[in-house]
């Protein structure tokens, strides 16, 4: 959910690259601006973990599509990015 470089992002997948993600983030901001019955973070490990349960979530202000750039500057806004410690309770 949280590519690294805007070339782990591309669709298709640029001269094989080891590292691919895709850009599944975009589905991801799509859910937060429609969808105030989950609750959804993306956990700061590997490539970021996505997590989505049921829930409440207000809903994003997001614009639907955004450049990446804005997904770069705003990462942790836009996905909801929270540290393991944070997921597993362990920080306040």
């Amino acid at each position: 959910m949280s590519p690294e470089k805007e070339s782990h992002q591309i669709v298709p997948r640029v001269n094989n690259q080891p590292t691919w993600n895709g850009d599944c983030w975009k589905a991801w901001v799509k859910l937060r601006r429609v969808r105030s019955d989950l609750s959804m973070r993306v956990i700061n490990a590997d490539h970021g973990l996505g997590v989505i349960t049921k829930g409440k979530q207000q809903l994003s202000e997001l614009p639907a599509s955004i450049p990446w750039p804005l997904f770069t500057k705003y990462r942790e806004e836009i996905l909801n990015l929270i540290s393991v410690e944070s997921f597993l309770g362990k920080s306040g």
